[in-house]
């Protein structure tokens, strides 16, 4: 949907629905090497909500209470993008086991489904299978000799975060002649200097599961944490 250029402003904004489906493995091999199709059942593998809203907005410019020029010729221009992705699915994987003895040392938490977490099933749910999985085989060996560890969750644990981020620019266009024209441009990313925490592993052993340990945007931008540049582009 968009909003074009009159009265001085424009805005566009974008939504999308999105579902793909693939292959489904774990590291370089099938989830379950008896039965390719395991894990393939049409579960989400991306981030499902996806919301842009951008916009300009041409701002009256007044000297001495005369208005004498707007946005783009010669005043001030105000611009704004605000990116919103909402959380992504996530497998529950057990490491170094092999249960069904077909050759693959990690699998899918039994009950569980691939990238299920946060799409079939919440905290609970998860919490539940994990019950069962230390109830039932926690402690015993498999076929191969290996043993099944006791799967202890955090008292805290997610399967990702959303991805938002707020990135404005404000432009101050001068005109010296019809050819000549200055822009001085300053630009905040993430204004609200909002985490958009990564780094969740699925492994359930591992002591990072379902724990952030680095930021989704780490660099310079949007996503990023909070930063500011300033620039100037003269035009003839």
């Amino acid at each position: 949907m968009d909003k074009r250029f009159s009265s001085h402003y424009l805005f566009v904004t974008s939504y999308a629905l999105s579902k793909y489906t693939g292959f489904n493995s774990v590291g370089n091999g099938p989830i379950n090497a008896n039965n390719f199709h395991e894990g393939d059942d049409y579960q989400p593998s991306d981030r499902r909500h996806r919301l842009t809203f951008s916009g300009f907005v041409d701002l009256p410019t007044y000297e001495g209470g005369n208005k004498f020029g707007r946005g783009a010729l010669n005043g001030w221009q105000l611009g704004l993008i605000m990116p919103f992705v909402s959380k992504p699915p996530r497998s529950n994987l057990i490491s170094n086991v092999d249960l069904d003895g077909d050759g693959v040392n990690s699998l899918i938490l039994p009950g569980g489904t691939f990238n299920g977490f946060g799409t079939r099933y919440g905290a609970d749910e998860l919490r539940s299978l994990v019950n069962q999985f230390n109830t039932n085989l926690a402690g015993k060996t498999t076929v191969r000799g290996q043993p099944i560890p006791v799967i202890t969750l955090p008292a805290k644990f997610d399967n990702g975060d959303t991805f938002i981020s707020q990135d404005v620019r404000l432009t101050r266009n001068v005109k010296f002649t019809e050819k000549l024209r200055l822009q001085l441009i300053g630009e905040a990313f993430n204004v609200f200097n909002i985490s958009n925490l990564a780094g969740y592993s699925g492994i359930l052993s591992s002591p990072n599961y379902g724990v952030p340990t680095t930021r989704a945007g780490g660099t310079f931008g949007t996503g990023g944490p909070r930063s500011f540049q300033f620039a100037a582009r003269l035009q003839f």
